[in-house]
């Protein structure tokens, strides 16, 4: 896994400093720190499965998560919290139709061009990510081959936003 943070504004200014953790799906952890832009885990540290990578950068930055599977390279994009007004959004999944149970479905945070956040729902149903205030953002969720497109969201506070998927 080969991993860097850009600015999420921006999409171009790398973000030097910065901790990785990681969680694979067989359960094994890893963390590193990143001083150069690049956090890498050799084929000796990650083996060939789905990943949970979250990074924590600087104070000036928001935490964020997604999946991934080694090997691969990792793009991430952090929320700068000192220029932007940044909500932290919890998304809670209420599925009618059967085919996303939140213990299974992935939720997808994308802008522009770029996934922003991703990951399972929590043990409660809910999901939380940083957000830049005012910004769009599109939402899919994701259960196998079941996907549901969401459509976009535009954070405007913190709070708790619901996803109801529906049979249209």
């Amino acid at each position: 896994l080969n991993i860097s943070v850009w600015d999420e504004s921006t999409t171009t200014q790398i973000i030097s400093t910065y901790s990785t953790y990681i969680k694979g799906a067989d359960g094994t952890t890893q963390t590193k720190s990143a001083t150069n832009g690049w956090t890498n885990f050799s084929e000796t540290e990650v083996s060939s499965q789905q990943y949970l990578i979250i990074v924590t950068p600087n104070a000036s930055y928001a935490q964020r998560m997604v999946l991934a599977t080694s090997p691969s390279n990792v793009t991430m994009y952090v929320p700068n919290t000192t220029l932007n007004t940044i909500y932290q959004v919890s998304f809670s999944l209420i599925d009618v139709t059967g085919l996303f149970p939140f213990q299974t479905s992935v939720i997808t945070t994308q802008k522009g061009n770029h996934t922003i956040d991703s990951s399972y729902f929590g043990a409660d149903g809910t999901h939380p990510v940083y957000l830049i205030g005012n910004s769009l953002y599109s939402i899919t969720i994701q259960n196998g081959n079941n996907i549901f497109h969401y459509g976009t969201y535009i954070p405007i506070a913190s709070g708790t936003a619901s996803i109801t998927t529906n049979n249209f």
